[in-house]
């Protein structure tokens, strides 16, 4: 664990949580484990589709969207990557903005 204040979950169930039961479970990710981040090449998204602030990655950045993925914008708000939160204010398209 990288020790950062961050929510995780766990794919199987398909929510997060900050409970134990939330990591620990059969089929379950910590999205918080740096190791098993750095392994899959520190990649800016997560395979749940989860960005935004609420959802950090273990480095402590904020989760992003895939820009050449299917959903690659993010409504902060939601937390949620997919091809049509591109337009509303705050809404990022990960397409056009390269932050990293």
């Amino acid at each position: 664990s990288s020790g950062i204040n961050a929510e995780y979950g766990s794919e199987k169930k398909g929510e997060c949580g900050s409970t134990t039961d939330h990591c620990t479970c059969e089929g379950c990710t910590d999205f918080r484990d740096i190791d098993l981040w750095r392994m899959d090449g520190e990649k800016r998204w997560r395979d749940d589709l989860k960005c935004g602030s609420k959802y950090l990655l273990p480095d402590g950045n904020i989760t992003e969207c895939d820009p050449d993925g299917s959903d690659p914008c993010c409504r902060g708000e939601v937390g949620y990557c997919n091809d049509w939160y591109c337009s509303a204010l705050g809404d990022i398209d990960y397409r056009e903005v390269k932050i990293w």
